[in-house]
């Protein structure tokens, strides 16, 4: 859906969105039985419909496992999540599966040679001794040419919370709703590394469709249901998806990762479309979300939610500001990374995570 739609388009939704964006809902890493999911992908495509979600892309371990196209109007995309002990990569637009030996760097290169982009898989990773985890956290942090993190990734946000059998029975079947926020981590480190360079941000439901197994019977504790309502990623694209052919819909996609044309969403704080973050200046020049600008006076951060909101700024890891609105209107103070985080009004949780504007000295 276009923002301009919103407002039934002309020169009011121009007024109101610079950009004219396409926007749709996707869950990214996901696992089907191909690797270690617990079903097949036609059973999965039911409930990402169900949820309301455009787009589905795959990611199992070291294979391309699935055939990409259209099922049930929902847009199907096959990845893969390269898997060496530690530093996981997840690869979107590549062709050809990438084995997991080497290091990093090799596997970040063989990603960028099919012309797919990567992100780092949940940098921070805890593991979970409950769930018989262990930390598959990046550890090669001398790694370059990657295309961004994964910042926020659902089951290893959940593992956090999952410290004992008491928290299970806390949290029982809400388990999915444990999680309110990315991890202030990792947060801390996509701003330090994108005051270097563009580090895009994208969000991770590392859906499985786990179930609890005891000697009593088994209980689902992440079913895909019930992940694909949570953590999700909206894309912003320069034209609507065809809704048939898959390949030129996956290039679309792949671009808007690539120049960080997406925004992170909590689906369990809402699911509306209509979120815009970008720059302006009076001389008419925009920037999107995700790109980046030589900085000079006059720039202003503006923002458009479709709900009321809580809007943090964010500049170079520092919260500077906080407004409640539906329009933001901010004047880019100095060069660096600037981000907005928006929660519902009145609620603790987070509901956006924009990508940066970059103003660079």
């Amino acid at each position: 859906m276009r923002t301009g739609d919103l407002w039934k388009g002309g020169e009011r939704g121009l007024a109101i969105d610079p950009f004219q964006f396409y926007e749709y809902r996707a869950a990214l890493h996901v696992h089907t039985r191909y690797s270690d999911g617990s079903e097949s992908l036609d059973k999965i495509v039911k409930w990402a419909r169900q949820r309301g979600l455009d787009i589905l892309w795959v990611t199992d371990h070291n294979v391309l496992g699935e055939v990409p196209g259209y099922r049930e109007h929902v847009l199907c995309l096959v990845g893969e999540e390269i898997t060496p002990p530690t530093n996981h990569y997840l690869a979107f637009g590549i062709r050809q599966p990438i084995g997991p030996e080497g290091p990093l760097a090799d596997i970040v290169r063989d990603v960028a040679d099919q012309c797919g982009v990567g992100f780092i898989a949940h940098p921070d990773d805890p593991g979970n001794p409950l769930l018989g985890l262990p930390a598959y956290r990046w550890t090669d942090r001398t790694a370059t040419g990657f295309t961004g993190l994964e910042v926020m990734n659902h089951l290893s946000r959940c593992s956090e919370v999952l410290t004992d059998g008491l928290a299970l029975l806390r949290w029982g079947w809400r388990l999915s709703r444990a999680v309110d926020a990315a991890s202030f981590k990792t947060l801390q480190l996509w701003d330090a590394l994108g005051q270097q360079r563009r580090v895009v941000g994208m969000g991770g439901v590392d859906a499985h469709g786990i179930r609890w197994r005891t000697r009593w019977g088994s209980w689902p504790i992440f079913s895909y249901s019930a992940s694909f309502a949570t953590v999700r990623t909206h894309f912003y694209l320069t034209r609507p998806l065809n809704g048939r052919d898959w390949y030129p819909d996956e290039q679309l996609l792949v671009a808007a990762l690539r120049q960080g044309r997406v925004a992170i969403v909590n689906g369990l704080e809402g699911s509306e479309r209509g979120f815009r973050f970008g720059g302006r200046h009076p001389n008419g020049n925009v920037v999107p979300m995700g790109g980046e600008v030589v900085w000079e006076p006059g720039w202003s951060l503006w923002g458009l939610s479709p709900v009321v909101a809580d809007w943090e700024v964010w500049h170079n890891g520092v919260r500077i500001d906080r407004v409640q609105t539906t329009i933001l209107t901010i004047p880019v103070a100095a060069p660096g990374v600037w981000r907005v985080v928006l929660r519902k009004a009145g609620r603790r949780a987070v509901w956006i995570y924009s990508n940066p504007v970059y103003f660079r000295p």
